[in-house]
């Protein structure tokens, strides 16, 4: 007979497991999977997982199903949330730490109080959709009071659970997850290929960044570097473990994987005019002033992260419009594509150049990208 720690458990296992944990007030075990600049091959994050230690081997999803069934699904989900953001002191520098919450815990007084004691600098909260959201209002309300305190939004599994392109178009997410069933086989599936091509274009024109998830071999990491699959997550890059480390060795082609080349935006960072994203009209016209060098100015959030980008229109009139937000190690090209997905009227508005942790390094002009890359391939006479 197989022994009870190889053995799957069933609903009862399950629920006694969570119960237990409940009762003693005791968190899940945390582990942390590296989430990876897959085109520079480095960290730049780490996810947050439950593991939950009993009898037998009780894996995260049935563990919250259990939660729900006996009516303790937000008192687990808070244990968890608070357990992160306790680890977020060890978070390494220019790292962000995500974590899972579904939308009826993120809207309830349990995580309210939580979100209100830490700081939230650098933390993701990955709203999962195994269901409908019933209080998008109340969402969108804690939302907005996290990114006021300098945290990140993503959406989960997109492509796999309920209304998902509902769910981003209401939420506007800074990060949107690709569920495993688009990445498994990639690379051997034009279907899937043109579909997360879609997601790409869509979150480009949202200022969002794509993650994909689940990917476990080289094949697929080929594939969504091709596709210009920005960030990347699975076994093959790092397993889940218990301290925030190095991600897996890996080289998506023979030999090392190329370092971080000149051709990043970084290298073509301007200062930028600055205000507070609440300035008023009067106060922007001022900023502008008389210099007709003046392109702009970038209107940044009480994180110093940029909002909107804000030019001036016939004599005084201030016009504020989206600001297109892109790492500084993004690629003259990649900028270059984003850039142009944008509308006719804002399609040459300079780029907000940030650093890891989403904060103002200046701003891109897109002239001067275009001529580098006109330089760099104009073949010799």
């Amino acid at each position: 007979m197989t022994p009870e720690h190889q053995r799957a458990p069933s609903n009862s296992d399950a629920e006694l497991i969570v119960d237990a944990l409940v009762r003693t007030g005791r968190p899940p075990r945390l582990v942390f999977q590296p989430v990876v600049d897959i085109r520079r091959m480095v960290v730049v994050g780490y996810e947050a997982l439950s593991r939950f230690p009993g009898p037998v081997d009780l894996a995260p999803d049935a563990a919250f199903a259990a939660a729900d069934r006996i009516g303790c699904g937000i008192e687990l989900e808070s244990a968890a949330i608070a357990a992160a953001l306790s680890a977020r002191t060890r978070l390494p520098t220019n790292c962000f730490l995500s974590v899972n919450v579904s939308p009826e815990a993120l809207v309830s007084p349990q995580v309210g109080r939580l979100l209100r004691d830490a700081p939230l600098s650098r933390v993701v909260f990955e709203l999962t959709e195994h269901s409908e959201v019933e209080d998008y209002q109340g969402v969108l309300r804690v939302i907005a009071d996290i990114r006021a305190a300098g945290g990140f939004v993503a959406v989960d599994d997109a492509g796999a659970g309920y209304a998902s392109l509902h769910h981003i178009l209401v939420i506007r997410p800074d990060f949107v997850k690709l569920d495993r069933t688009l990445i498994v086989g990639i690379h051997a599936d034009e279907a899937k290929g043109a579909l997360v091509e879609m997601f790409g274009h869509f979150t480009s024109r949202t200022d969002a960044w794509l993650v994909a998830e689940g990917i476990e071999n080289l094949d697929e990491l080929r594939r969504l570097i091709q596709l210009g699959v920005p960030l990347g997550q699975g076994n093959l890059l790092g397993r889940p473990a218990a301290e925030m480390g190095p991600m897996a060795q890996v080289c998506p082609d023979s030999g090392q994987y190329p370092p971080p080349s000149a051709d990043m935006i970084g290298h073509f960072v301007e200062a930028a005019l600055t205000a507070p994203v609440a300035s008023t009209d009067a106060a922007l016209d001022a900023r502008l002033g008389n210099d007709p060098g003046h392109h702009g100015v970038i209107l940044l959030d009480p994180t110093d992260r940029p909002a909107l980008y804000a030019v001036r229109t016939g004599c005084s009139g201030i016009d504020r419009r989206d600001v297109l937000r892109m790492l500084e190690t993004t690629d003259l090209r990649q900028a270059v594509s984003r850039a142009m997905t944008r509308p006719h009227l804002s399609r040459f508005d300079p780029l907000a150049c940030c650093d890891r942790s989403g904060r103002l390094r200046g701003m891109v002009l897109i002239e001067r990208l275009v001529e580098a890359l006109a330089w760099r391939y104009t073949p010799p006479q």
